[in-house]
């Protein structure tokens, strides 16, 4: 019996392998689970954005480096309160020829480099820098970003252009960029930028948001929406926040900023709705006025203002505001759904400001019912505003404009070796290469995000 039993428990074990090797097999014949739509298309844009950040980069790190720097050295003890004893004798910096302008003309030194070393700084950070594309390895690279930073740290608390209505934008720019390479900065860069983000973050904390419209809808500022300002200050104050929890002011700002962020597009019918809504910046249809037109170009810095609030968010492992958002979908709805009739008021052909094919098909057209500002050719703005919206809601209509806006705007870097997106003359604004490269680099980090 006990040989008996032993059998039967010799053949129930080898049951038990053949079974278990079968499982084995057939899990090892099984086809891979495929990737979600979601990151099927996360990687379709990806791939298009981080193209069109290596492409600015060359171009920023080329053409445009070599016509307007030369490194050079400061001694730290000419630098206003430096500490000499946790610092180098001297630190490296960048600057254009003649360095950077008072207040009154500073915009196009200032924020040109400030771009310029975000996007470089972001690129670097997160792995998509490309030595190859760009044509200057990373050691190089982050020599620049860290010259450039020591150089606009130290011009803000030197050159009078601080606490303008522009420059909290700037100094996002030279802290957040800052910040992705920290601990390759010397010790009186890193306090030089503490500062400078205290003071603008302060100033603004005196400064209620402005708005377009009062709450009976009479026009403050005419034919000039604050959404821009709004959003630029705002998206600065939640940042200074994030990254400096422990200042005595931090959520202070973070109050203020979701303050700026609310009202940036505020539409006419939300007053009343919310007590810190005292007017409107968007217009009921969902498009802002900007420069005395119905502007798509200025829609578009919502997306730019909701990125840099998801990203600062993100980097703080801290819940996105809701007032980051606000009205994000009417804009959309603006770009996509509002039709304007051609006439004395809007140019032919008229119809929405994003346009399909006749198959019903995104394309990379956009229509500017009441003219330009800067650029008939201006895709990577629209780009984001579709990444974002893609982002937030799966939208394949998003989708199929993201895709058509990088195509479009690659398809006009590829017209040039050193990867310049527009030729002479075609556009108006003076930092728009380095405008180009900042927001590639937003969008690239963006989608890094999306899961």
């Amino acid at each position: 019996m006990a040989r008996r039993r032993r059998s039967l428990v010799a053949v129930l074990v080898l049951l038990l392998v053949l079974g278990a090797l079968v499982v084995v097999v057939v899990q090892s014949r099984r086809t891979p689970e495929k990737p979600s739509l979601r990151l099927v298309q996360r990687a379709v844009l990806l791939s298009s954005a981080i193209k069109m950040q290596n492409n600015s980069l060359r171009y920023l790190h080329s053409t445009w480096f070599d016509s307007t720097y030369h490194y050079r050295t400061v001694p730290v003890s000419s630098i206003s309160g430096a500490n000499t004893a946790e610092n180098p004798n001297t630190i490296e910096v960048l600057a254009p020829s003649g360095g950077f302008p008072d207040a009154a003309d500073a915009e196009p030194a200032v924020r040109s480099q400030a771009s310029a070393l975000y996007a470089t700084a972001i690129a670097l950070n997160n792995n998509t820098y490309d030595a190859t594309q760009v044509g200057v390895s990373r050691t190089e690279a982050l020599r620049r970003v860290v010259a450039w930073t020591n150089a606009l740290a130290i011009s803000y608390h030197r050159d009078g252009w601080a606490e303008g209505w522009q420059t909290p934008l700037w100094v996002y720019y030279l802290s957040y960029g800052a910040h992705q390479e920290w601990d390759a900065l010397p010790p009186v860069t890193q306090n030089l930028i503490d500062a400078a983000v205290a003071s603008e973050a302060n100033h603004l904390l005196t400064l209620p948001p402005p708005y377009y419209k009062n709450a009976k809808g009479e026009v403050l500022y005419k034919g000039d929406s604050k959404s821009e300002e709004d959003a630029w200050d705002g998206a600065f104050l939640l940042t200074a926040a994030r990254e400096y929890p422990g200042n005595p002011n931090a959520k202070r700002w973070e109050t203020q900023a979701k303050a700026y962020m609310l009202v940036a597009f505020a539409s006419p019918d939300q007053v009343g709705h919310d007590r810190r809504i005292l007017g409107s910046n968007l217009n009921a249809n969902g498009t802002v006025t900007n420069h005395g037109k119905i502007n798509p170009d200025y829609m578009f810095s919502a997306a730019e203002m909701m990125v840099k609030c998801d990203l600062a968010s993100a980097e703080a492992h801290a819940p996105v505001p809701t007032e980051c958002h606000n009205n994000l979908a009417l804009v959309w709805r603006g770009l996509t759904a509002t039709k304007f009739e051609p006439g004395t008021t809007y140019k032919e052909p008229g119809g929405t400001i994003y346009r399909w094919d006749k198959n019903n098909k995104p394309t990379a057209n956009i229509y500017y019912p009441q003219g330009y500002d800067w650029s008939p050719r201006r895709r990577f703005n629209a780009a984001e505003m579709d990444v974002e919206y893609w982002s937030l809601f799966d939208d394949a209509t998003a989708f199929g404009f993201a895709t058509k806006h990088l195509a479009y705007t690659l398809a006009l870097q590829a017209q040039h070796k050193d990867g310049m997106t527009f030729s002479k003359n075609e556009t108006r604004f003076a930092e728009e290469e380095q405008f180009v490269a900042a927001t590639g680099a937003e969008i690239v980090s963006r989608l890094e995000y999306v899961h």
